[in-house]
């Protein structure tokens, strides 16, 4: 049996998460079907990184995620500080300043 590369493999995957009987078409909440596209976006996004990491297909998947999900958690939490801030200065609360 000829051993797959990373190209063949990762498209398979792809292919299997998207399918009619795959991860995507399971997900029950329409945000997190969107939220799965935005990661295949970014994983195709990404593909020439992951396909030199060194990694296996579904570890870079997986990391890749892991670090696009914490860069938004990350815009976030510094936007809700900010507007924390806002909040504060508009109603003079002296606690955040």
């Amino acid at each position: 049996m000829k051993k797959q590369n990373f190209k063949e493999l990762f498209t398979e995957y792809v292919a299997q998460f998207q399918g009619k009987t795959g991860f995507r078409d399971s997900l029950m909440e329409r945000d997190h079907m969107k939220a799965f596209d935005e990661l295949l976006k970014v994983w195709w996004d990404e593909y020439d990184y992951m396909e030199k990491s060194g990694f296996t297909v579904l570890s870079i998947m997986h990391l890749v995620a892991a670090v696009h999900n914490k860069a938004h958690i990350e815009y976030l939490r510094e936007r809700l500080q900010n507007l924390q801030k806002e909040l504060d200065k508009a109603t003079n609360n002296p606690e955040n300043k």
